[in-house]
């Protein structure tokens, strides 16, 4: 963007020198720049040699006169609000707070010391002394892709050109289900219905399992359809169930965070029972 801009300056230079008779409104319009920007930058270039490209250039946006520190007494009174907060507040002050009771001060109102006027201020004495802690940024190793028919991904996708209906739902009124191969990237299965729910979807998972064939893992979000409640960890939802008593393994990926998951791990549950609900399932 910067080349961009000392591309225009060096235009309106060339342009100014073409034609010295021609207005600030008459350049701006010709470069498609404004009236005033035309004249501020005009004034600079006739303040230099002709020869001076560095007027081109853009002036450094650090402050050329640093605010001046806060005394001790303020920052130590910042701090007392925090460690030791008003009585009946019931809570931590945050920064606002802290700076509604400072201004407040019967002893800083009587004297010329300098207060804090914006919470970012606040915000950066309760940092530098340690009262809000900030989290250490999480990296994470890449995960190696899987061998072909390894692993699974499964997940719902909108279809936005589908809209609305008016008395019906609102929102995902048509979805698909996609299954797609991670160690190959290839899509497994795409299927689209607009009543998926958790039997559907398990349904339709069983079919396309019944055509497929069973990987060792199939990856999943926290879509209630999959998971069910997850506070009931105790009682795994019957697609858990279902996947678990076929021999896959379900790995369940925590909020925002598809590169880490959740061990999935149940009592023994009999396998008859899944392929006799298998066989009623390809008979209906």
């Amino acid at each position: 963007m910067e080349e961009e801009w000392v591309v225009k300056r060096c235009q309106l230079r060339q342009l100014w020198l073409n034609h010295p008779e021609w207005s600030c409104k008459k350049m701006g319009e010709e470069l498609g720049c404004s009236k005033a920007w035309v004249k501020k930058w005009l004034r600079r270039i006739r303040s230099v040699p002709l020869d001076d490209q560095q007027v081109m250039y853009g002036l450094a946006r650090t402050p050329k006169h640093p605010p001046l520190p806060f005394c001790p007494e303020v920052i130590n009174k910042i701090l007392e609000i925090r460690d030791h907060p008003p009585h009946l507040l019931g809570r931590t002050p945050g920064p606002r707070t802290i700076l509604y009771y400072l201004h407040r001060d019967q002893s800083f109102q009587k004297s010329e010391i300098r207060l804090p006027r914006s919470t970012r201020t606040v915000w950066k004495i309760l940092t530098q002394h340690q009262r809000i802690s900030h989290p250490a940024q999480s990296f994470t190793e890449p995960e190696e892709r899987p061998a072909p028919g390894v692993e699974w991904g499964m997940d719902f996708h909108d279809v936005s050109t589908v809209p609305a209906d008016p008395v019906g739902k609102k929102q995902h009124g048509v979805e698909i289900l996609n299954l797609v191969d991670h160690g190959s990237s290839a899509v497994v299965a795409s299927e689209a219905a607009s009543d998926y729910n958790a039997e559907t979807a398990l349904r339709k998972l069983a079919e396309v399992l019944l055509e497929q064939g069973c990987p060792d893992h199939i990856r999943m979000d926290r879509d209630p359809r999959w998971v069910g409640s997850w506070t009931a960890k105790d009682f795994p939802s019957p697609l858990l169930r279902f996947l678990q008593c076929l021999g896959i393994d379900p790995h369940v990926c925590p909020p925002q965070r598809p590169d880490n998951i959740v061990p999935m791990s149940f009592g023994r549950i009999h396998l008859s029972n899944v392929t006799i609900a298998i066989s009623n399932m390809s008979a209906s």
